[in-house]
C-alpha cells in the first residue's frame, strides 16, 4: 500500500500520527482540567461566597439585638436613643441587603427549603426585634420591666433560638456543598490524571509501531533506486561500445572531407582579394561618412547658437518692455508729486483767504474802537502768523516742483538711454544670428557634396560584389563535393547523437536517483 507513496508523504504520514498522538493527549488533559477547574470554581463562587454572606447575616442579626438591648438601658437620654434607633435601622437595611445579595446567587438542590426556612423565622425574629425596640425606647423606669418580660418571654427566645438553629443548618449546608464540589474535583483531577497516563502509553506505542512500518517502507525504496543505478551503470557500458565504433567511421569521412577544402582554398583566395578592395572602399566610405557626420553635428551647433541667438534678441526686448514699465512706474511717481503740489496749492488758498477776512475784521474793529485799538494787536499778530505759514508753504512747493522737475528729466534721460542700449543690443544680436544662419548654409554644402561622394563610392562597391559573386559559385561547386561526404558524415552523426541521446538519458537517471539517494541517507542539505 505504501509502494505508490512518496518518501515525503510517508514522512509527513509518519510525523502526523505522532503529532495526532500528542494532540488527542493535550484534548483530553484540556478537558480534564476543565472538568477540575469548574468544579473549583463552583466551590469559589457559589458555596465559599454564600458561607460569608450566612455568617455576616449571623453577625448583623447579632448586632441588631446588641442595639435593641442598649436601647433598653437605664441612663440613655435622648440624643444617645436616637443614634442607637439609627444604627438600628441601618444594620437591619445591612442584613436586608446581605439577604438580597445572598438570594441572587443560584440554589442548589435542597438549599432552597433551607433557605425558606431561615427567611420565614427571621422575618418573625425582625418583628420581635422591632417590637422590643418599641419597649426599650419607653423612657420612664417603671416601664422598663415590659421590655424584660417581652425579651425573657419563651416566644422571643423560641424564635431567637430557632433563626440561629436554621440559619446554622443552611451554613453546615453549604460547607457540606463545598466539600462535596472538592471531593468532585479530586475525583476529576484523578481520572483526567489516568486518562492521559493512558493515552500517552497508547500513543507511544502507536508511534513506535509507525515508525518501524514506515521505515521498512523507506528502506525499500532505497533498494529500489539502487538496482536501478546498477541497471543503468551496464547501459552506459554497452552505449559507450557503440559510440567508439561510429567514431571510427567518422574519422574516415573527415579524410574524404581534406581533398575537397583544397580545392576550395583557391577560390576562396581569389575571393579574399575582391572583399580586400570592398573592404578598402568601405573604409573611405566610413571616412567619408565620418566627415559628413561631424558637418552635420556642426551644423546642428550653428543651428543651435542661431536659436541661442534669437533667444537673446527675444529677452532683449522683454528687457526692453522691463524699462518702459519702469519708467511707467516712475511717471505714476511723478503723478503722485503733482498731487501733492495740489493740496499745497490748497493750503495757500485757504490761509490767503483766511488773511483777507482778518484783515476785514481789523479795519471794523479798527474804525469801532478808535483810541481803543490796542485790542487789535491781536488781530495783526495772527495775520503775520497767517503769512508765515504763506510762505512756508511756497517754498515747500518750490522744492516739491523742483525735485519734480528734475526726477522727470532723469527718467527722460534714463528711459532715452536704456532704449538705445538695448536697441544696439538687439541690432547686435540679430547680425550674429545673420552670420550663424550663413554659416549653417555653408555647413549644409559641405553635407551635400560628401554625400555625392559616398554614392560614387557606393557605385563601385556594387561592381565589386558582383564579382564577389562570381567568385561564390566556384566556391558553391566546390561545396557541392564537400556536401557528399557531409552526408555520409550525417549518418554517422545520426548515430553518435542517438548513442549521446541515450547515454544523456541514463546519466540523467543516474543523477536523478543518485540525488534521491543522497537526501534519503543524509538529508537536504541547505542552500
Amino acid at each position: 500500500m505504501f509502494e505508490k507513496r512518496s518518501l515525503n508523504w510517508k514522512m509527513r504520514a509518519a510525523f502526523t500520527v505522532s503529532a495526532v498522538s500528542l494532540a488527542v493527549v493535550g484534548y483530553f488533559s484540556y478537558q480534564g482540567l476543565q472538568h477540575v477547574n469548574e468544579k473549583y470554581e463552583h466551590v469559589a463562587n457559589i458555596n465559599l461566597p454564600n458561607v460569608v454572606l450566612l455568617e455576616e447575616m449571623k453577625g448583623t442579626s447579632d448586632k441588631v439585638m446588641s442595639l435593641m438591648i442598649q436601647s433598653a438601658l437605664v441612663g440613655n437620654n435622648e440624643k444617645e436613643m436616637k443614634r442607637l434607633a439609627g444604627r438600628f435601622d441601618e444594620t437591619l437595611k445591612a442584613y436586608h441587603e446581605l439577604d438580597d445579595e445572598y438570594r441572587k446567587v443560584e440554589f442548589v438542590p435542597g438549599e432552597q427549603e433551607l433557605y425558606e426556612k431561615v427567611d420565614k423565622t427571621w422575618q418573625k425574629l425582625e418583628s420581635d426585634l422591632k417590637k422590643g425596640r418599641e419597649l426599650a425606647q419607653m423612657q420612664k423606669a417603671e416601664d422598663k420591666h415590659l421590655f424584660q418580660e417581652f425579651y425573657m418571654s419563651e416566644s422571643v427566645k423560641g424564635t431567637r433560638f430557632e433563626y440561629y438553629k436554621v440559619l446554622g443548618e443552611l451554613v453546615e449546608f453549604q460547607k457540606a456543598e463545598s466539600k462535596k464540589w472538592v471531593a468532585s474535583a479530586k475525583e476529576s483531577s484523578a481520572f483526567a490524571e489516568r486518562t492521559i497516563l493512558t493515552l500517552g502509553i497508547i500513543g507511544f506505542i502507536f508511534s513506535i509501531a509507525t515508525g518501524f512500518i514506515f521505515s521498512r517502507a523507506i528502506s525499500s525504496t532505497l533498494n529500489r533506486i539502487a538496482e536501478v543505478l546498477a541497471e543503468g551503470a551496464r547501459d552506459i557500458a554497452s552505449t559507450s561500445s557503440q559510440v567508439a565504433g561510429s567514431s571510427e567511421t567518422l574519422s574516415s569521412a573527415v579524410s574524404q572531407q581534406a581533398a575537397a577544402v583544397q580545392e576550395t582554398s583557391v577560390s576562396v583566395e581569389e575571393l579574399t582579394a575582391m572583399v580586400r578592395k570592398s573592404s578598402e572602399n568601405c573604409s573611405t566610405s566610413a571616412n567619408v561618412s565620418s566627415q559628413s557626420h561631424e558637418t552635420v553635428i556642426q551644423g546642428k551647433q550653428a543651428v543651435e547658437e542661431m536659436i541661442r541667438s534669437v533667444d537673446d534678441v527675444s529677452r532683449g526686448n522683454e528687457e526692453i518692455m522691463a524699462s518702459i514699465e519702469e519708467g511707467n512706474r516712475r511717471i505714476a511717481e511723478i503723478t503722485s508729486v503733482i498731487n501733492e503740489i495740489a493740496a499745497k496749492t490748497k493750503v495757500i488758498n485757504d490761509i490767503v483767504f483766511q488773511t483777507k477776512l482778518l484783515s476785514f475784521n481789523a479795519s471794523v474793529e479798527a474804525a469801532r474802537a478808535g483810541e481803543n485799538g490796542k485790542g487789535f494787536a491781536v488781530v495783526a499778530e495772527e495775520v503775520g502768523n497767517l503769512a508765515q505759514m504763506s510762505g512756508r508753504s511756497a517754498s515747500e512747493i518750490s522744492a516739491i516742483v523742483d525735485e519734480s522737475i528734475r526726477k522727470v528729466d532723469s527718467i527722460v534721460a534714463e528711459n532715452k538711454t536704456n532704449v538705445e542700449k538695448f536697441v544696439q543690443s538687439a541690432k547686435l544680436k540679430v547680425q550674429k544670428s545673420q552670420t550663424v544662419a550663413s554659416k549653417c548654409g555653408t555647413m549644409f554644402d559641405l553635407v551635400v557634396e560628401n554625400t555625392t561622394k559616398v554614392n560614387g563610392l557606393i557605385e563601385e562597391i556594387a561592381r565589386a560584389s558582383s564579382e564577389q559573386s562570381k567568385g561564390i559559385e566556384e566556391i558553391t561547386n566546390a561545396m557541392g563535393q564537400i556536401d557528399v561526404a557531409t552526408n555520409e558524415n550525417s549518418t554517422v552523426t545520426h548515430s553518435v547523437a542517438k548513442a549521446a541521446k541515450d547515454l544523456s538519458s541514463r546519466a540523467d537517471v543516474l543523477k536523478e536517483m543518485s540525488s534521491e539517494l543522497y537526501q534519503t541517507v543524509h538529508g537536504k542539505q541547505a542552500a
